[in-house]
């Protein structure tokens, strides 16, 4: 039987990129390898974005797709299609069935989103493993993944991917 779909959160990062190393061994040849990479949005939106959850914040809670768009340059856009394309064709050489998608928003929130409407069957991904003030003031996507997905997720400790 196996998974189906199989989505992999990418941040650029040699961490994130290791738990690519984990889906492969759980996929099988019918499997599909969703590659997301979500370019993050400047951290005072996010910060602005979070305190809306507390309470009014210059009066917006929320962020429109354009107007996050808007906040990139596209130049990073360029880079991580680059990047993806160049994750991707390695692992269709290899045999994988990717998809591959770029989108633009908080991580977290966008990773349960892409899930969601994906139906995928698991989500891989590696954790920084930030604690402390660094954890409290950035968050951890993963935990907040693992906590909200619509499916089970691996989640890949920084220990195991160092």
């Amino acid at each position: 039987m196996g998974f189906k779909s199989i989505l992999v959160p990418l941040d650029g990062s040699l961490l994130a990129e290791h738990a690519m190393d984990y889906a492969r061994q759980i996929a099988n040849p019918e499997t599909v390898l969703h590659l997301l990479s979500v370019i993050e949005a400047d951290r005072a939106v996010e910060f602005a974005q979070i305190g809306g959850m507390f309470g009014p914040v210059a009066g917006a809670t929320s962020y429109s797709p354009a107007y996050l768009q808007g906040l990139f340059n596209p130049v990073e856009i360029k880079h991580r299609e680059s990047y993806m394309r160049e994750l991707g064709d390695k692992l269709q050489v290899d045999g994988c069935k990717v998809s591959q998608q770029i989108t633009c928003g908080l991580a977290a929130k966008t990773i349960l989103d892409v899930a969601e409407k994906q139906n995928v069957d698991v989500i891989v991904m590696a954790t920084h493993g930030r604690t402390g003030v660094s954890r409290l003031v950035l968050g951890s996507v993963a935990e907040s993944v693992l906590h909200n997905a619509p499916c089970p997720v691996l989640i890949i400790p920084v220990r195991v991917t160092a």
